[in-house]
């Protein structure tokens, strides 16, 4: 195994070309070939997937291990301050290390401009929905079992080095489609309802923002980076559920009193009409997602969903209140069956149906 040494980095390639994106279909833009862009080196924190690792990447060339978290960001801080072209374009890390978790080591790397926006990637014995959603919606790129394949690997990495890319340069054209543009009269509707809405319910959303404020102390508003139509970023606006000044075990934070009756009525998406207003979203469209669920969806099968814009209801909501349980391939394939179907009358039809489902909770 591969000692760190500070002062004595390894020798790395010398980059290829940058790889030109290529448009798929009309609507989802993909990298090039593996061959055409190699990933030139990367870093691996742990014990987990070394023996996979090193069968498949070249040592001190391509693959640089490092068995705790200490050694891994001394070395890679000592690469940003001295060598800042030869760091890795990605770093892979068990969940425990010896000397702490991934989770540790994300934290501090993110702090450190230079190796921020480096996909970082954690590697497990299993994966189960919990753990998944922890690692995702703590802010790292993805979350993979052992043993480790390398082409899969690549693959991801070079999907990320491009969507981090997108998001550091507004230059750098995202790693989607642009073609698609709202109807004009869905256009209409959702700018006329959104402004009769916010005149109409604006007391109602003014005593709301003050009970949160008076029972939980904290921030109105819950904000969440969202990606809509064609991967484009956007702030999602909902009335704070949760308080932070109560934790479980797990790090997870509790939905107050107030915030449950808010869910149970969809009050607390009444600031999403400032997205419609916007052009964020639409009334009806497909589930806004968060950065890091947006990010999993790279093939052009379920890219094909960003032809769509986020919308407040949709398939997805009104699937959700007659089963409760959806998996989640089931609701991709609700995203681009709304895709497919996508017209202004169907959109009518599902406003009407959301408003029955409204109708009849508020009777429960």
């Amino acid at each position: 195994m591969t000692t760190l040494i500070p002062k004595r980095f390894p020798s790395s390639l010398t980059p290829p070309e940058p790889t030109p994106l290529r448009k798929q279909a009309h609507y989802a833009w993909v990298t090039a070939p593996p061959a055409e862009a190699p990933v030139r080196q990367i870093i691996y924190i742990g014990q987990l997937a070394y023996q996979s690792l090193t069968e498949q990447f070249v040592i001190d060339r391509e693959l640089i291990v490092a068995k705790t978290a200490f050694r891994a960001h001394y070395w890679l801080e000592q690469l940003a301050d001295i060598q800042k072209e030869s760091l890795p374009e990605a770093i892979i890390c068990d969940l425990t290390l010896p000397d702490g978790t991934a989770f540790e080591l994300f934290d501090r790397i993110r702090r450190m401009p230079h190796l921020s926006s480096i996909p970082f990637l954690a590697v497990s014995s299993q994966i189960d929905p919990a753990s998944s959603k922890q690692v995702l919606g703590y802010g790292m790129d993805d979350l993979y079992a052992y043993p480790l394949d390398r082409s899969r690997l690549e693959t991801r990495i070079r999907f990320l080095k491009t969507y981090h890319s997108s998001l550091r340069s507004p230059t750098l054209p995202p790693p989607a489609f642009n073609d698609f543009s709202p109807s004009e009269p869905k256009r209409m509707l959702d700018v006329w309802v959104a402004l009769i809405g916010l005149l109409m319910l604006s007391p109602l959303m003014l005593l709301i923002a003050l009970l949160i404020k008076v029972r939980t102390g904290g921030p109105v508003l819950h904000i969440t980076k969202c990606a809509g139509t064609g991967y484009h970023v956007f702030s999602l606006y909902k009335f704070q559920t949760m308080t932070a000044d109560r934790m479980l075990s797990d790090g997870q934070t509790v939905r107050t009193s107030l915030g449950k009756w808010l869910r149970k009525y969809n009050l607390d998406e009444l600031p999403q009409l400032i997205n419609i207003l916007r052009g964020d979203m639409s009334l009806v469209g497909n589930r806004p997602l968060p950065l890091s669920e947006a990010e999993q969806l790279t093939t052009d099968q379920w890219s094909k969903r960003f032809l769509a814009p986020a919308g407040v209801t949709g398939l997805w909501q009104i699937a959700r209140r007659r089963k409760k349980h959806l998996s989640e391939a089931d609701r991709h394939q609700m995203d681009i069956d709304y895709v497919d179907d996508a017209s202004f009358w169907n959109d009518i039809r599902l406003i009407i149906k959301t408003i029955m489902i409204l109708l009849q909770r508020s009777t429960e």
